[in-house]
């Protein structure tokens, strides 16, 4: 965890390809961006189903929004909530 104080929460994850993170969603009022700094993802949603992100992309999910995720490649990931999702990243 780089910060957490309750208007927004940042973490730097490494995800080795393969890795899938399961469905799921934040609750409102949160919001959550990734942006991945290397490799790639895939992200499945409602409205992106399959879309790929790449080093140097970005994708928001809004409050709610159910999405699940699978790297790639091995990947350094940057995410962040705001607010702050209490307990942000464990169990996702």
């Amino acid at each position: 965890m780089l910060h957490n104080n309750g208007g927004g929460a940042a973490v730097i994850s490494q995800i080795q390809k393969g890795t899938r993170i399961k469905r799921h969603s934040h609750p409102k009022p949160i919001r959550e961006w990734l942006i991945v700094i290397s490799g790639s993802l895939k992200a499945f949603n409602g409205k992106l189903e399959g879309k790929i992100i790449k080093a140097g992309e970005s994708i928001c999910f809004e409050s709610e929004q159910s999405h699940r995720l699978e790297a790639l490649k091995n990947t350094v990931l940057y995410a962040i909530t705001v607010p702050a999702d209490k307990g942000y990243p464990d169990g996702r």
